[in-house]
């Protein structure tokens, strides 16, 4: 049987190596062993009387469905792929407590723009945790990849820029090669972020990158298989239309988790395009009903997703509404739920939980601001309109 191309297919939703009781670490003669004896388990089950039978919740069908995905490479890598986007389609951040080290809510992957000194181009910054992967791109060419093979040291110039000192890496760019080689065999990579609020989270981000290529630490993120419900909110065709029209339109495939949208260039779901978070005190969206569009702004960029038809443009509208709903009342209730702990517990406790009351607080009074300031811009457009 062919792997389903689609990674979002039904059977990458069995937790296989829970159900063969295994880790991302485990060799194949493991993994073959323990699904030997759960299969001999089964066989034993069915041969008691009714009495003495007991639910597993387990089928010998499942068991080697786990098994062939657990074994055979390219079946694996498919349900790996799948477990990081769906996990993390729904896994919660916040840039104000990523600015405090909280490292363990770390994005997997988020496309930063970027300028490259040496270019003075827009450029985008890919950062891959799962396959430890770090791309440099402008459009369609690549210009750096950094792997998990390369050694990387990341420095923070001045408080405006970053740079990074990379070794036995791939490029593609062989202009400035000799410029940059310093004798240590290390080439530097200086770029500066499109918006100077954003240097202090992208060095973070970097850094972190770099300190888990050596800690090999990439796979525990997904805590063994064990994702969280609702990965996937909506799945939806939309259409990329190309800033230089010779290039014309293209389809994209977009998928909705409740923390952000992850575009793909086809409909195996497998290249990603783009990667939109959805932080409601960074960012403002607007609803273009007229043209079926729906557009999120961000400090540094704009996006823009255009649906074929109306029945998905109000379907994505509608849900977008409701999960920006949804977190800032979580906010609130988060806030509700700390400070009524932090009368019960110690000082120690009490510092830490003052430190997440100041997260949430200050992520509340930016949402609040954005919506002061949007508020009275619409209402001074319907002002100026009626006047015309």
């Amino acid at each position: 049987m062919e792997p389903n191309s689609n990674i979002f297919s039904e059977k990458y939703h069995h937790k296989h190596f829970s159900l063969l009781q295994v880790t991302f670490w485990d060799t194949k003669e493991t993994i073959t062993k323990n699904y030997e004896s759960l299969i001999k388990i089964l066989k034993d089950n069915e041969s008691k009387p009714a009495k003495e039978k007991k639910n597993y919740g387990i089928t010998p069908e499942l068991l080697a469905l786990s098994y062939k995905i657990l074994t055979e490479p390219k079946e694996r890598e498919d349900y790996l792929y799948f477990l990081k986007n769906y996990y993390f389609l729904a896994e919660p951040i916040s840039l104000q407590q990523l600015k405090k080290n909280y490292f363990n809510k770390i994005f997997p992957y988020y496309i930063f723009t970027i300028k490259i000194k040496e270019k003075q181009q827009i450029y985008n910054l890919s950062i891959d945790f799962i396959s430890k992967k770090l791309t440099i791109q402008y459009k369609d060419k690549l210009y750096q990849t950094i792997l998990s093979d390369d050694i990387i040291t990341v420095n923070k110039k001045f408080g405006t820029s970053i740079s990074l000192m990379i070794k036995n890496d791939i490029s593609k760019d062989k202009k400035n090669s000799d410029k940059n080689k310093s004798k240590s065999g290390f080439k530097e990579i200086e770029f500066e972020p499109e918006i100077s609020q954003q240097i202090d989270i992208i060095y973070i981000i970097i850094s972190y990158f770099a300190k888990s290529i050596e800690d090999n630490n990439f796979y525990s993120l997904l805590q063994n298989d064990v994702y969280r419900p609702c990965g996937v909110i909506l799945k939806g065709k939309i259409l990329k239309e190309h800033q230089i029209k010779i290039l014309g339109k293209d389809d994209r495939f977009a998928v909705l988790g409740s923390n952000m949208i992850i575009i793909y260039k086809n409909d195996e779901l497998k290249e990603i395009r783009n990667v939109l978070p959805l932080f409601p005190f960074l960012m403002r969206i607007n609803y273009v009903e007229k043209e079926n569009k729906i557009i999120f702004i961000y400090p540094n960029r704009e996006q823009i997703l255009s649906f074929y038809d109306k029945e998905h443009f109000s379907l994505w509208m509608t849900t977008l509404k409701e999960i920006f709903i949804g977190r800032i009342k979580n906010k609130m209730d988060t806030v509700q739920l700390l400070q009524v702990n932090e009368m019960k517990d110690n000082d120690k406790i009490n510092k830490e939980i003052k430190i997440e009351i100041q997260c949430v607080e200050e992520e509340i009074k930016i949402i609040k601001d954005k919506a002061e300031k949007f508020t009275n811009k619409m209402q001074n457009n319907n002002n100026n309109n009626k006047n015309d």
